[in-house]
């Protein structure tokens, strides 16, 4: 039924129980995984470290380095159990606002279904924040499921 899901994972509590919905219906339905991991540094810190010496700029460069880490550490570990049961995945980990770069990872992977976990934030925080999740129903036409 769905060639291709997209599983985007902070692994938080709620990412992890879209892991294991998503584990379930890959091998129900023999389908890829796109396993994807974003992290944000604000434009707004990295312009203001700019302005700052050597040292700021390498602490910068450290923290990316170390989300990058950090992120690579909960794809891979995600990628050898869904291996185990012989589904195929990819993975992919970038430095992005994480709404958007999950609309153009829809988009360029050609997924067919999105599985993603939930923040569970109340109704006036959703209303005055907005939500990755609520981004994402927003503004694809492929079917959207949020684990909570």
């Amino acid at each position: 039924m769905y060639k291709k899901i997209l599983l985007p994972t902070d692994g938080s509590d709620n990412a992890n129980k879209a892991v294991d919905y998503v584990h379930e219906l890959a091998k129900k339905f023999n389908s890829e995984v796109v396993l994807l991991h974003t992290f944000e540094v604000s434009d707004e810190l990295t312009r203001i470290v700019g302005k700052f010496d050597n040292i700021l700029g390498q602490q910068l460069k450290d923290m990316e380095h170390y989300m990058t880490d950090y992120g690579k550490a909960i794809l891979n570990k995600i990628k050898n159990e869904f291996e185990k049961d012989g589904i195929t995945v990819k993975t992919i980990i970038v430095s992005a606002k994480p709404s958007h770069e999950i609309i153009k990872t829809i988009d360029t992977e050609k997924c067919e279904l999105v599985v993603m976990g939930s923040r569970g934030l109340n109704t006036l925080k959703s209303i005055l924040l907005g939500s990755v999740s609520n981004y994402v129903i927003h503004h694809t036409k492929c079917p959207v499921i949020l684990v909570h």
